[in-house]
């Protein structure tokens, strides 16, 4: 099986295009982060560490009787599974970490604060899907095709801005 995570605030169904494709011979299990998509939201104040995102992946491994996978990540995905790979290295054959972040430093976070005072300020003022769209026109990361760019701000949108200022947090932190 393969084993696919997102980054902030992304969520499985963003990688359909890929399930084709590695689906003709893997299982695939694209895993939406605690809060992200369409996963329960882990309320006000999540313990978002490495061990509590690589036990909820295990978990979702456990729970189909996955013993071993492959796994993919993108951005703070490809975090957790770069440390999920070596904590747990009986249960991961391979890794594919895309668009790593080794960390997110003063410039990113100004960055992603896309002229508020800090990043969490703007994620709770103009919201996930605002921020989003926000931080990829100022950075002129948007695709040029409206219906993709607004079909992606939609799923990015899924995110309620709690669950992604402590994700802003935990990805300021996470190599410490």
């Amino acid at each position: 099986p393969i084993v696919i995570v997102g980054g902030f605030a992304r969520n499985g169904k963003l990688w359909r295009g890929w399930v084709p494709h590695l689906g003709r011979r893997h299982r695939v299990l694209r895993i939406d982060l605690p809060g992200c998509g369409r996963s329960p939201d882990p309320g006000p104040a999540p313990p978002f560490s490495h061990d509590y995102f690589a036990a909820r992946i295990l978990e979702v491994l456990d729970d189909r009787d996955i013993k071993r996978a492959h796994y993919i990540g993108e951005g703070l995905g490809a975090v957790i599974g770069t440390y999920l790979a070596g904590k747990h290295t009986d249960r991961i054959i391979s890794l594919t970490a895309m668009t790593l972040p080794l960390t997110v430093d003063a410039g990113i976070a100004k960055d992603h604060a896309v002229g508020f005072s800090s990043w969490e300020e703007a994620l709770n003022t103009l919201g996930t899907r605002g921020w989003w769209l926000k931080c990829r026109e100022s950075g002129g990361d948007l695709s040029g095709n409206r219906a993709m760019d607004e079909f992606v701000a939609d799923e990015i949108g899924l995110t309620p801005p709690h669950v992604a200022v402590a994700l802003s947090i935990y990805a300021r932190n996470w190599n410490q």
